[in-house]
């Protein structure tokens, strides 16, 4: 399971229980990571203002009770990526300029989560995109 899927993961956990959950639970539940990536991952989450807090007579992880919190963002996977890389290609080619200017946000932040994630190795190679 990739981080940003652990992201998604762990705040579908939290968001759905009431009790604190242990992080032998998160471990399993995260794909059988280790100790240190679960607490990468809050410590990760909290980074971006997740509520997340230990409690620990219940030796476990909850969202702060009556805190508000939700996910920035739209997360793609690599090859919802790609997808919308092809897609955006074959609209080119249909219609050239039709949506360029349209989709050049949307082409620009593909681009730097390509970078950033290291996932550019091919799909860069579509001409346009």
């Amino acid at each position: 399971m990739d981080r940003f899927r652990r992201y998604y993961r762990l705040h579908q956990i939290l968001s759905s229980r009431r009790l604190p959950v242990s992080r032998v639970v998160l471990e399993r539940e995260l794909g059988g990571c280790s100790s240190a990536t679960v607490k990468r991952i809050i410590e990760e989450l909290r980074n971006y203002g997740a509520p997340i807090e230990y409690i620990r007579d219940r030796n476990g992880y909850r969202y702060t009770p009556g805190a508000a919190f939700e996910l920035p963002g739209i997360w793609f996977s690599p090859s919802e990526i790609e997808a919308l890389f092809v897609a955006g290609h074959l609209l080119e080619r249909a219609e050239p300029g039709l949506l360029a200017e349209t989709l050049a946000p949307l082409k620009q932040k593909l681009q730097k989560i390509l970078a950033q994630e290291h996932l550019g190795g091919g799909l860069m190679l579509v001409h346009g995109m």
